[in-house]
């Protein structure tokens, strides 16, 4: 195995010599000098494990946002379908729009009232359209 203490000791180069040579000198440190070391390991551990938190946090919080960006663009996907759906009802044609009906008020005239309903049919079109197009279908079998 690789000795950096031989190579270190033995090493003809005076930099490396000058440079090394305190960590050889087996003298007894103060005790300021291992309480500053002591201080520095322990602020080394505080601020590795704030870094380990915060990384923590952050990912927590990275999850959470791309949890919300996913249903952000779910909901996005869903409304651009339901906005084809809605132009496609729109577009739809059922063929009754080429029927030519009795005139209004010829419907209320002869229409029936079972049929005609005058208290719907005149404040909804679609109830109007619907009894019109039955009173149509039921002259056309007559």
């Amino acid at each position: 195995m690789f000795n950096l203490y031989m190579v270190l000791m033995f090493d003809e180069r005076p930099f490396v010599q000058i440079c090394c040579r305190p960590l050889f000198s087996f003298q007894p440190c103060s005790s300021s000098v291992l309480l500053n070391v002591i201080q520095m390991r322990r602020c080394s551990r505080i601020a590795h494990y704030a870094t380990a938190q915060l990384r923590s946090e952050t990912n927590a919080m990275l999850e959470q946002v791309e949890a919300k960006y996913l249903h952000l663009q779910n909901s996005s996907s869903e409304i651009q379908h339901l906005q084809k759906e809605i132009s496609r009802c729109l577009q739809f044609s059922a063929g009754d729009e080429e029927i030519d009906l009795v005139p209004l008020d010829e419907f209320y005239a002869h229409a029936p009232e079972g049929v005609s309903r005058p208290e719907v049919t005149k404040t909804n079109e679609h109830e109007q359209r619907l009894a019109r197009l039955t009173w149509e279908i039921a002259q056309r079998k007559a």
